[in-house]
């Protein structure tokens, strides 16, 4: 029997194709860090800028870097994510040093710059939001934040959701399980062919998301 073909769909930009990143920052009196870990390292390197990124995200660092870099010695991760109208969504978490509650997240302060909205956590404390609770992923209404998983490439993620809806031709009028279901980037797709689809997800703020895009789709994790 001959093995199957394997199809490669070549993403449409090697640079400026990152909607959602995720970065660690530290806060010392020796001065302020905001980027990624080094190869196999711990150290922490900072970067002002990665080409990767879309731009709406470049914009967005820029603000939180500078309102990340005033404060007492304090260190954690941000993840932000960049919605179809450039609008961009953060979610900061405190690990060490001043707890959230003792700076000044709960202000509208870090909205600005296309930054719509957020949540800071810390690793002792309630979460706190602020602005906007998500932001739309595309034209279908898709919807996400940045605590969730999101496909990185918004084209590919396109590409990705034709694809499936495709190959889901072979089960219409059938009923589908679909496993890792994360917000939904795929379970609409799904939804347009076959007779019914029970999406799994453990993740409860995407199972969030995902049952109000599609009520009748999901149900909360057990």
């Amino acid at each position: 029997v001959a093995p199957p073909t394997i199809e490669f769909v070549a993403a449409p930009a090697e640079l400026h194709y990152r909607r959602r990143v995720r970065l660690h920052w530290q806060r010392r009196p020796s001065g302020f860090r905001l980027g990624f870990h080094g190869w196999r390292s711990r150290e922490l390197i900072d970067v002002e800028a990665c080409p990767l990124l879309v731009p709406a995200l470049g914009r967005a660092l820029g603000r939180l870097r500078a309102a990340l870099a005033v404060g007492p010695a304090a260190s954690g991760t941000l993840a932000v994510l960049a919605g179809a109208e450039e609008e961009c969504h953060f979610s900061l978490r405190v690990e060490r040093g001043a707890a959230a509650a003792d700076e000044p997240w709960r202000g509208d302060g870090w909205l600005g710059d296309g930054i719509v909205g957020g949540l800071v956590s810390a690793a002792i404390g309630a979460t706190h939001a602020v602005g906007l609770p998500d932001v739309a992923l595309d034209r279908r209404g898709l919807r996400a934040h940045a605590a969730c998983f999101t496909q990185a490439h918004a084209a590919q993620d396109a590409a990705l959701a034709g694809r499936v809806q495709a190959l889901s031709a072979v089960a219409a009028g059938r009923a589908v399980l679909e496993l890792y279901a994360g917000c939904g980037n795929l379970t609409a797709a799904l939804g347009e062919r076959v007779a019914s689809v029970l999406a799994v997800e453990s993740d409860a703020a995407a199972v969030a998301l995902l049952g109000r895009d599609h009520p009748s789709q999901s149900r909360p994790p057990p």
